[in-house]
């Protein structure tokens, strides 16, 4: 007929008889078959209160993917999704902190495919994971400034270190926190040092022998601060005395006195001390 003769008519008809062949097979002929499911996610969050109802949580970040194998019935395998099934680590052995080597649980999660599809992990697949469990906790320790070993340029002192931030937030397992026992931002420079300047510094994290804490899982807030040198000036100057309220025309050199220091070295601002020439020592009426 002429419809037949339309390629579009074909390709519809066509359509129709391959998915009625399809149903046939899957529904009559082969009402159980197994399929692969490749590369699936394992979910270390399902079930996670099995832990954290002991105030525990899992610290080393693990991800893991499996194969998984579904049979059943032919004519609902090809609608799996992804939100129809979970594979998670059983904690139910978890008691305390430490490793745990915990086995896989594959579980359908969709109640209306509970009796059509059975999932189970594929042959050769790794049935465990390895877990880490610590308490974790949060703890602000102060950035300790070390500058012992400047060189200053003569004349130049240094005054005071501070640095920014001035205390980190460290993050992690309370095993690896309880080493910890300062954070120190040394600074080092090669060469002399005449004025004030800031000085990005690597953190270091120390325990009580002074040995660098290696953190496997805990985090810092900032692993680098910038230590501000405020350098101030020296200058050895002469000591002068002031009177006030003599009578007019009082020679005020025919008054015998004298200091126990004839000069005293100071220290400031290059700004201030370079504009100084002589100090007083006070008032005296």
């Amino acid at each position: 007929s002429a419809l037949l003769d339309d390629p579009r008519i074909l390709v519809v008809i066509s359509l129709i008889i391959a998915v009625f062949i399809w149903s046939v097979v899957t529904l009559f002929i082969r009402p159980d078959t197994d399929i692969p499911i490749r590369n699936v996610q394992v979910n270390f969050d399902y079930d996670s209160a099995k832990y954290t109802a002991l105030g525990l949580d899992i610290i080393n970040e693990p991800s893991a993917t499996v194969n998984l194998r579904a049979s059943g019935d032919g004519s609902v395998l090809g609608t799996l999704s992804s939100s129809d099934y979970v594979v998670y680590p059983d904690y139910t052995a978890v008691k305390s902190a430490g490793e745990a080597t915990l086995s896989l649980v594959v579980k359908i999660t969709n109640s209306q495919l509970e009796n059509r599809v059975t999932l189970e992990l594929a042959p050769g697949e790794a049935t465990t994971v390895d877990v880490v469990f610590d308490t974790v906790e949060t703890k602000d320790i102060p950035v300790m400034v070390e500058a012992t070993d400047l060189k200053m340029a003569e004349g130049y002192v240094l005054n005071k270190t501070s640095s920014s931030p001035s205390s980190v937030t460290v993050s992690g397992p309370t095993s690896e926190i309880e080493q910890i026992d300062k954070i120190v931002a040394v600074v080092e420079v090669d060469e002399e040092i005449d004025s004030s300047q800031n000085i990005p510094v690597k953190l270091q994290v120390l325990n009580k022998e002074g040995l660098e804490v290696p953190l496997k899982y805990a985090t810092l807030s900032s692993q680098n601060a910038e230590v501000q040198l405020s350098v101030h000036q020296l200058a050895e100057l002469p000591l002068t005395v002031e009177f006030i309220n003599t009578p007019p025309g009082f020679d005020i050199a025919s008054l015998p006195y004298a200091l126990s220091w004839e000069t005293l070295e100071v220290s400031g601002p290059a700004s201030i001390i370079s504009n100084l020439t002589e100090l007083s020592v006070g008032y005296f009426d």
